[in-house]
């Protein structure tokens, strides 16, 4: 997608105002962002410390960037948290490990996925075979991975591995009645949704054995 220019924020000493890139504002957990400085660390700057911060003060360092030219200027491709929220990216420039100057960004949000549960029929006979799908994306589409359980209200109908974003669960041992099936994800920003599955009584034919008719050849009566 094309690169998002956002603007830079922040209070407090040594903390700049300008601009970068990033490639979005909101990632799935774990996936890789691109930053690019078009505001530029002073010259004289060695490396760029990249950090992401909740909001609790306490960042996390993601990784350092090398200056990409005697100005300044910097990029960085660098890996989400793993876990769903709101945070802040810290740019500091430095120089034999000396703080020169800070960029905080704006909020980026690692995303939770949202799972679609579906049936191939929500009403169907005893003994019939029922097939449930769930589709686990990000926003923007991104697939996830991990694996699926599907429960029948608690009890577990089984877990099912995604791919391509998909996992399919076929069962015919429902009983009849009324079912609340779940589909809940076991990955990064896990998610589920519900759908209820009806099951009829099988319907019962009873048919009329055949009539057997006498054979009249089979009777002789003898007059006298």
């Amino acid at each position: 997608c094309n690169p998002l220019n956002i603007p830079v924020s922040g209070t407090g000493v040594n903390v700049s105002s300008g601009t970068f890139d990033i490639s979005s504002t909101t990632f799935s957990p774990g996936a890789t962002a691109t930053f690019t400085s078009e505001t530029p660390c002073p010259v004289g700057t060695q490396s760029v410390g990249l950090s992401v911060n909740d909001g609790s003060g306490v960042g996390v360092v993601l990784g350092t960037a090398q200056n990409t030219d005697a100005g300044g200027d910097w990029a960085a491709t660098l890996a989400m948290p793993m876990t769903p929220g709101a945070y802040f990216v810290t740019a500091t420039c430095q120089n034999l490990g000396l703080t020169i100057q800070t960029y905080r960004f704006v909020p980026i949000t690692v995303s939770t996925a949202t799972t679609t549960l579906s049936t191939s029929g929500s009403s169907s006979d005893y003994g019939q075979p029922v097939t449930f799908t769930a589709v686990v994306a990000y926003p923007g589409g991104s697939p996830a991975s991990g694996s699926v359980t599907f429960t029948d209200g608690s009890a577990t109908l089984g877990t099912v591995p995604l791919t391509g974003g998909q996992a399919q669960l076929s069962t015919s041992t429902l009983a009849v009645g009324p079912h609340s099936i779940t589909a809940t994800y076991n990955g990064a920003g896990s998610s589920s949704q519900s759908l209820t599955q009806t099951v009829r009584a099988a319907s019962t034919t009873l048919a009329a054995p055949p009539v057997r008719r006498a054979n009249p050849s089979a009777f002789t009566a003898t007059l006298t």
